[in-house]
């Protein structure tokens, strides 16, 4: 930046560029800080139409195109900032089911913008303070992604699907929907994620040797959030009480005769080593 001597300016003149240079700065920093600060008319919508035209374009089975996606940044950033522009009350007033795709998909929005400004990555975890420093304006509130994850949607909402819902642009993490969660179908969708997580063999088997159950690191992490599943029938007494419900919820979303077999054989839990890497297409 070339650096031009005040000295011989006017003081009107010198002081008129000092205050554009500061008000230019701080709309910079507001930006960098909360989404959505350069969309004033930013409004809510409870269909999520432009979220869910946005999420057509991009997603692609587990992977995301984040190329396609860094041309598109204007409009994700009018998706997050439509985030913020519901109001705090009229959320608190909401049903859980609402409640709760409100914030599944505003932490979707919110991971897909933060590595779209950043973009191209290798993992989402090379960009500073992503979880817990960086606030986004939700629902009149600065929140960060683990203030969503884990002050709302976990300690608040108690819904422990959501590890299978909210993705964190890895390839470790359950892929991310192609559409958005929707109060009235919240449930079965929030299903949906488990059923196809676990029914997928490469993510979730059992060795028939060991008699080790293979699954996701999620459980490990966050295994407390299950621990109150009802436990499935003829579960091996074997298993500590968290192991034994984990087995049994994943058990809930299989077919019947596999389920008694996981439920039955299952001796202990392994925790697959979590792929950080972007979940980006190939290029």
């Amino acid at each position: 930046m070339i650096k031009l001597p005040l000295t011989n300016w006017p003081a009107s003149a010198a002081l008129a560029l000092v205050m554009t240079a500061m008000l230019a700065g701080c709309s910079a920093a507001t930006k960098k800080t909360t989404a959505g600060a350069a969309f004033p008319n930013a409004a809510f919508d409870s269909t999520y139409t432009n979220y869910t035209r946005l999420l057509s374009a991009v997603v692609r089975g587990r992977l995301v195109d984040y190329a396609a996606l860094k041309t598109s940044q204007a409009e994700l950033e009018q998706v997050v900032a439509d985030f913020g522009a519901l109001e705090s009350d009229k959320l608190a007033a909401m049903p859980n089911e609402a409640k709760t795709a409100f914030y599944i998909n505003a932490y979707n929005a919110i991971t897909l913008l933060s590595v779209t400004e950043n973009y191209p990555v290798r993992s989402i975890k090379d960009i500073s303070g992503v979880w817990n420093k960086r606030k986004w304006t939700v629902a009149g509130q600065e929140l960060t992604l683990d203030d969503i994850e884990h002050k709302r949607l976990r300690k608040e909402l108690s819904e422990a699907r959501i590890h299978f819902a909210v993705n964190c642009a890895s390839i470790g993490c359950p892929p991310l929907a192609p559409v958005p969660y929707l109060p009235h179908t919240l449930s079965d969708q929030l299903d949906e994620s488990c059923r196809a997580y676990f029914n997928d063999t490469t993510l979730t088997w059992l060795d028939s040797r060991s008699k080790k159950l293979n699954t996701s690191k999620i459980f490990d992490w966050f295994g407390g959030d299950f621990k109150s599943f009802p436990l499935g029938p003829g579960v091996n007494k074997g298993l500590s009480k968290k192991e034994a419900a984990i087995v049994s919820f994943i058990a809930s979303f299989l077919p019947e005769k596999k389920a008694a077999q996981l439920l039955s054989q299952t001796r202990s839990l392994k925790y697959l080593s979590y792929d950080w890497g972007l979940n980006d297409i190939e290029r």
